[in-house]
């Protein structure tokens, strides 16, 4: 899917770009798809509408507030939290692990996401005890 969306930070605006996906895998190892372009396409899936009536910005406060309205979410956050902070980025911070696993390089994953390596760097874990012991036990 293509994003015109341009996010401003600072002095930075982030690029139009290709939307990529990155395969996700159930508990029981299946792979889950969402057709949403293909939903899209078809004409079976609609953006919200602004009070302008055109198609309503997605942006991190619009998303957060309708998924405070929503069951599922609730239920999520009353399972995760307060160990664990669940918020509308948690599905771009998803797919930034499920990538890191897969072997798209760093520089790659931050293009794809319109940040810079160093929002990524400040933002995103990427080594953890499991993960250093891992890398370096595939070189032995």
């Amino acid at each position: 899917m293509w994003c015109s969306y341009r996010k401003g930070s600072g002095p930075n605006t982030t690029d139009p770009r290709w939307l990529e996906p990155v395969p996700l895998f159930d508990a029981l190892g299946n792979k889950v798809t969402w057709p949403i372009a293909e939903l899209i396409k078809a004409g079976l899936w609609a953006f919200p509408i602004g009070k302008d009536g055109n198609t309503r910005n997605l942006n991190g406060r619009y998303v957060l507030n309708f998924l405070q309205t929503q069951p599922e979410w609730q239920a999520l956050k009353r399972k995760h939290e307060p160990a664990r902070h669940v918020r509308p980025v948690s599905f771009r911070d998803t797919w930034i692990v499920r990538a890191t696993r897969m072997g798209v390089p760093v520089p790659i994953q931050c293009d794809a996401a319109g940040h810079g390596i160093e929002a990524h760097s400040r933002a995103y874990v990427s080594a953890t005890n499991k993960t250093v012991r891992e890398a370096f036990s595939k070189i032995q």
